[in-house]
C-alpha cells in the first residue's frame, strides 16, 4: 500500500449551474451531495445459474446542493426555478458540472434541473438551504487528489 500526504481543498470544487458559477457560501461541512438514482447494470438469473447481465443505461442522479441562507446564490437558483416551473418546454435545464480542479474528479450532464424548493426554516441562526436537483444524463468520474 503507497503512503503519503495527499492534497485536498473544498476551496478547488468548481460547480456550474447552467450559467451559474456556485463559488461561495456553502453551508458548513457537506456542502454537496451527488446520488446515482440506480446501477448500470442488472442481471438476471437462469434456472441453471447463467447469469445474464443487461446494460440500464441509468444516468440519472439526484444532486442536493447546500448553501448557507444568506448566499446570494439562492436567489439565481430560484430564479431559475420560477422561470422553469412558469414557463414551458424545459426553461429551467441545464448543464451541470462538478470538477475537483485540484484532482480528477468530474461529474457532469447535459440535463439538470431543480425539482422544487428546499425546505425553509429560519431560526436564531443562519440555516441552510438544500437545493434538490436532478440530472438525467449524469457522466461520473470517481477520481484521485495528489500526493504532496
Amino acid at each position: 500500500m503507497a503512503q503519503g500526504t495527499y492534497s485536498y481543498d473544498a476551496d478547488q470544487i468548481a460547480i456550474d449551474f447552467g450559467a451559474i458559477k456556485i463559488d461561495s457560501g456553502y453551508a458548513d461541512g457537506s456542502f454537496l451531495e451527488i446520488e446515482a438514482e440506480g446501477m448500470y447494470f442488472t442481471y438476471v438469473l437462469g434456472t441453471d445459474g447463467s447469469v445474464t447481465r443487461s446494460k440500464t443505461k441509468n444516468k440519472c442522479a439526484k444532486i442536493t446542493l447546500k448553501l448557507m441562507q444568506s448566499s446570494y446564490i439562492n436567489d439565481a437558483l430560484s430564479a431559475v426555478m420560477i422561470l422553469d416551473n412558469n414557463a414551458a418546454n424545459g426553461a429551467g435545464i441545464a448543464p451541470f458540472m462538478l470538477k475537483d480542479l485540484n484532482g480528477t474528479s468530474l461529474c457532469a450532464g447535459a440535463h439538470c434541473w431543480i425539482e422544487g424548493p428546499p425546505s425553509l426554516e429560519w431560526d436564531r441562526t443562519a440555516k441552510s438551504r438544500e437545493w434538490p436537483l436532478f440530472c438525467s444524463d449524469l457522466n461520473i468520474f470517481i477520481g484521485s487528489n495528489p500526493k504532496v
